[in-house]
């Protein structure tokens, strides 16, 4: 009886350590899947982030477009205003030289040129505006692929602690 009774304890024994290995099983399962499934937010997160990023990256890719043709439009307008410039004072020069009754021509065209200078003062400061506009998207953009590409090296090391 003694013997059938030491191996009922030892029995019982194995059992309670097969419990309490269990246990401390399922408490180590419950954990590592709470930091799966907190490893799965990041990334999500982290993906958010990164589609926000890539959206920006694309917004400011098409207002500098934008922004490009603008100052190409500005610089065009530009070379025309100076070549109409040009011709104006030229057109001056001709006309001073004639009778009194030309003179009025002379002056409206007096007039048409200080119109002319005053539009070209105008496309020139919006040129620098422009310019300067670009250059603050230029610096923003050069920003954004930098976050970017730290937010790509935080991805792929996470995917290597998930794996």
């Amino acid at each position: 009886a003694s013997s059938a009774q030491w191996e009922a304890d030892v029995l019982q024994c194995r059992a309670q350590d097969s419990a309490t290995c269990l246990l401390e099983a399922s408490q180590h399962v419950r954990e590592m899947e709470e930091e799966v499934a907190d490893l799965r937010r990041r990334r999500q997160e982290d993906e958010q982030t990164l589609r926000e990023v890539k959206e920006a990256l694309r917004s400011r890719d098409q207002e500098l477009q934008h922004l490009d043709t603008k100052i190409h439009s500005a610089t065009e307008r530009l070379s025309n205003l100076l070549s109409d410039c040009q011709e104006a004072q030229r057109r001056l020069d001709s006309v001073s030289s004639q009778a009194e009754q030309q003179e009025q021509r002379s002056a409206q065209r007096r007039e048409e040129h200080q119109m002319t200078l005053s539009r070209v003062k105008e496309v020139r400061e919006e040129e620098q505006q422009l310019q300067s506009t670009v250059k603050e998207l230029l610096e923003q953009q050069e920003a954004l692929l930098k976050l970017k590409q730290v937010l790509q090296e935080l991805l792929v090391e996470q995917q290597a602690l998930e794996e």
